[in-house]
């Protein structure tokens, strides 16, 4: 596995994931359709407040009350941002609900932004969720996949360092015949059971390995040898 620091080989950035590049794809083919809505959520914030007129006082204004402390506040400007389309301020909500909040409500509605967002710092989120078991039944290996998934296949220098930080504490304290177990899994796989909140019973037959569906191990991200072979349990 390439670390941050390395520079990864050009066959590796063609073979990211069929879960990350549906996530980018849906970003850009989204885009022009949420800059329209963005658009018309700050003109009715203007028309209710002269002082709110741009997509960046927004941002200044929910900063500004989560340093004060004014959780409702800031939530309220960051949701009004995501609501919009802004894939960073769903984020952000998601972050207020995990981070400030703390309730079982609201670590489902920042699950909720994350999946909408499914940007790099949402992913890292959601391992983090995984990985503690917050708002989802505790799975380190998902916690794995999704912390590797940015790894290697981000597109935010920040975010990468950060997965990549709880890459190595999953990867040093996970037995290793979880970590290979992990890696049998489908993206598919990772992608169902993301979005059903962990609720997914067992590994369907249509995320199971398959032509069409590779494996994590199986996707171009090790050095030769890195991994070393071995067989998959039947039915992943």
């Amino acid at each position: 596995m390439y670390s941050t620091s390395e520079e990864r080989p050009r066959e590796h950035s063609e073979t990211k994931s069929k879960f990350h590049l549906e996530r980018l794809q849906r970003l850009r083919t989204t885009h022009g359709f949420a800059r329209g809505l963005l658009k018309t959520t700050l003109l009715a914030a203007f028309a209710i407040s002269p002082h709110i007129s741009t997509a960046n006082e927004l941002v200044d204004k929910a900063r500004s009350a989560g340093a004060r402390g004014d959780t409702a506040e800031e939530l309220e400007l960051w949701e009004l941002l995501a609501n919009s389309g802004d894939a960073d301020a769903m984020v952000a909500a998601g972050t207020v609900y995990q981070s400030a909040i703390k309730t079982e409500l609201a670590y489902q509605k920042a699950l909720d932004w994350y999946l909408k967002a499914q940007t790099d710092d949402a992913l890292n989120n959601m391992g983090v969720m995984y990985r503690d078991g917050t708002g989802v039944p505790k799975n380190r290996k998902i916690a794995y996949l999704l912390f590797l998934t940015v790894h290697m296949s981000g597109t935010s220098a920040p975010a990468i360092t950060r997965a990549n930080r709880n890459l190595r504490q999953e990867m040093a304290e996970l037995p290793p015949e979880q970590l290979r177990e992990a890696l049998c899994y489908t993206t598919d796989y990772l992608k169902a059971h993301i979005e059903s909140k962990g609720k997914i019973a067992g590994i369907p037959e249509n995320l199971r390995a398959a032509p069409d569906r590779r494996r994590f191990k199986e996707l171009g991200w090790w050095r030769e040898g890195e991994i070393g072979p071995y067989d998959c349990a039947s039915g992943t």
